[in-house]
């Protein structure tokens, strides 16, 4: 949750700050390529895996984590608050718990699938508009972020199973993070021409090395906890949570907009908690 929280506030800051989307995608998975490389060496993690789980985590690099990643990035762009879209993009937890009883034999009590339904339920009321008269395009963040949900859920599940069959987590991270480094060098590649950086400054390298660094920690810590937790719809759920504070943050630093009707906000804390507890 804390990791969650540093890693969005600094990408909110750096877009604030002229950073490109194709070098935000760079960033995004090639600091992280290289910290998952070295965690999987220094623990002795072989990141020769057969061909089966790699080719699996290739397709599922490319549509889940690079596509969902790039969507993501625009739903977060284009809501008229960052946290807003967070909520609606990490509420996969109802699908990722129900799909786990069936995929994985986990878990599901249903007092902890009340505290989850508690989180998406305040998670809706984060997304409703704050006024009626909306015209379609100013929904278009609310469409990208539900293709953020499906990919981020998807992307959970996939990585679960491959982890039960014997692939340690730094390991598929880098697999992972080092394919989505290659889809972006390719799309920086073909688009050469088209493209003029506007990274001028100390400042802006300073601030992609930091989304890199962050995100590191993020993806980790998410994993651990998804192959690790009685069910992963709990980790969703936690993940969902966060973003209530995450939106006053970022409402506070950057002056974004939040209504009183966002009171959902505390809701979203109190069923993480629950979740915990219960």
């Amino acid at each position: 949750m804390l990791s969650s929280i540093v890693y969005y506030v600094i990408i909110r800051y750096a877009q604030r700050n002229g950073i490109p989307n194709k070098a935000y995608m760079l960033a995004n998975f090639s600091v992280p390529a290289f910290f998952f490389y070295w965690f999987s060496t220094s623990q002795n993690q072989s990141i020769i895996i057969p061909f089966l789980y790699i080719a699996i985590i290739f397709v599922q690099s490319f549509f889940l984590s690079y596509l969902g990643s790039i969507i993501s990035f625009k739903a977060i762009q284009n809501a008229p608050n960052a946290g807003y879209s967070l909520v609606i993009q990490k509420s996969y937890a109802v699908y990722t718990s129900i799909a786990a009883i069936f995929l994985f034999g986990s878990e599901l009590s249903l007092i902890k699938f009340g505290a989850i339904g508690l989180v998406l339920v305040s998670s809706a009321l984060l997304s409703i508009p704050a006024t009626t008269k909306i015209k379609g395009v100013h929904l278009t963040w609310v469409f990208f972020s539900f293709i953020a949900f499906f990919c981020y859920g998807t992307s959970a599940l996939v990585t679960k199973y491959i982890f039960m069959q014997g692939i340690p987590s730094p390991v598929i991270l880098f697999w992972i993070t080092f394919f989505v480094t290659l889809f972006s060098l390719i799309d920086l590649y073909l688009h050469r021409t088209q493209l003029q950086f506007s990274l001028k400054t100390a400042k802006q390298y300073l601030l992609l090395f930091l989304i890199g660094f962050s995100v590191t920690f993020f993806y980790y810590f998410k994993q651990i906890s998804e192959v690790t937790a009685p069910n992963i719809g709990y980790v969703g759920a936690m993940n969902t949570a966060s973003n209530g504070l995450y939106t006053v943050i970022i409402a506070y630093i950057f002056k974004e907009h939040l209504t009183w009707k966002k009171f959902g906000i505390v809701m979203t804390i109190v069923g993480g908690i629950l979740i915990i507890i219960l």
